[in-house]
């Protein structure tokens, strides 16, 4: 993975491709949590969602994901 300055990843839609690369490349339908994308090298995208964008249940609306009630 390559190395990003922090302001890149504090763009919203920067965050989101990421994500939504991620998603495509481990054929997923929905975000992994934060310690899966951690484990696979994704710890920056986790960081920034962390960090940026309010945690990982706001970034999983940002994505269009339904939230488990």
């Amino acid at each position: 993975m390559t190395r990003h300055s922090p302001n890149t990843w504090r763009n919203v839609e920067y965050a989101v491709a990421q994500a939504r690369r991620v998603m495509e490349k481990q054929n997923l339908e929905t975000l992994p949590s934060q310690d899966k994308l951690k484990n696979s090298g994704w710890g920056c995208l986790a960081n920034a969602i962390y960090r940026y964008h309010g945690g990982f249940p706001k970034f999983r609306t940002i994505l269009g994901e339904k939230l488990p009630k």
